[in-house]
């Protein structure tokens, strides 16, 4: 995907290249944001693959959303193209600290509940 093909995209550096998606800093229409880009994975057939990254990319966006409207800090949704496979976030500085507590949050909400 070329990142010039995003309007107002001012790209500036590489994040991180993670499994699932590659994040990429840089600012839209002057606001500090993120491009998390979904790459196609050679080995799903593509019609899979297409269809995987539309659902991510929706249940991310949904996400996003959720929490703005309850007020909880958060990236904001700028713009998503499911079949371009890419989000754009607002980029938030957080934190040591803040970090930490998402991330123990995180791991706390993925734990299987006791049987």
């Amino acid at each position: 995907m070329d990142e010039s093909a995003i309007p107002f995209w001012f790209e500036d550096s590489l994040l991180h290249i993670g499994a699932e998606a590659t994040a990429i800093s840089g600012s839209w229409m002057g606001l500090d944001a993120v491009l998390k880009k979904r790459e196609p994975r050679a080995y799903r057939h593509p019609s899979l693959d297409k269809k995987l990254t539309r659902q991510r990319l929706a249940a991310e966006a949904r996400i996003l959303s959720r929490l703005q409207r309850i007020d909880f800090p958060s990236p904001c949704l700028f713009d998503v193209d499911s079949e371009g496979g890419w989000i754009l976030i607002s980029r938030a500085a957080l934190s040591a600290s803040k970090t930490r507590l998402m991330t123990c949050a995180f791991c706390l909400c993925r734990r299987p509940s006791p049987a």
